[in-house]
């Protein structure tokens, strides 16, 4: 069976498993790699790579390039916060992600769309600053 038809490995398991135990940060694939190395699981950059785009695809996880470079993150994702959330804020100085819901952004999404014709995707966009235990006053 070929990965693309949801071919079960061990090495998938504990990703996802990884993913889903982090789903309040985004995580790169080279973070992934290397907390499995640091466990002694080798786990081969391209099966990671793979895994992600698969679960991509299946919509489990969401990709974001870091505003800091060109590097991708990813996010796991669940039924309720796909539903749930309008966007989300990330901490600069921990990186701590948290889902939000807000009347007033989506009244700034169609305002946005009325006068500039411009659709935003709310699922990805993000607001950064610093969370609660962060903040300096």
């Amino acid at each position: 069976m070929t990965e693309s038809k949801g071919y079960k490995t061990r090495q998938r398991s504990l990703i996802l498993s990884y993913l889903a135990s982090n789903r309040d940060r985004h995580i790169t694939a080279e973070e992934i790699i290397s907390h499995f190395r640091s466990k002694g699981t080798k786990i081969g950059k391209s099966t990671v790579y793979r895994y992600l785009n698969l679960l991509l695809e299946k919509g489990i996880i969401r990709k974001y390039l870091r505003g800091d470079g060109p590097t991708a993150c990813y996010r796991y994702v669940d039924e309720q916060s796909t539903e749930a959330f309008v966007c989300h804020v990330k901490c600069e100085r921990c990186g701590k992600v948290e889902n939000i819901s807000c009347e007033e952004i989506k009244k700034i999404s169609a305002i946005f769309e009325q006068k500039s014709a411009f659709k935003l995707d709310l699922s990805h966009t993000i607001f950064y600053g610093q969370c609660r235990d962060c903040k300096i006053e």
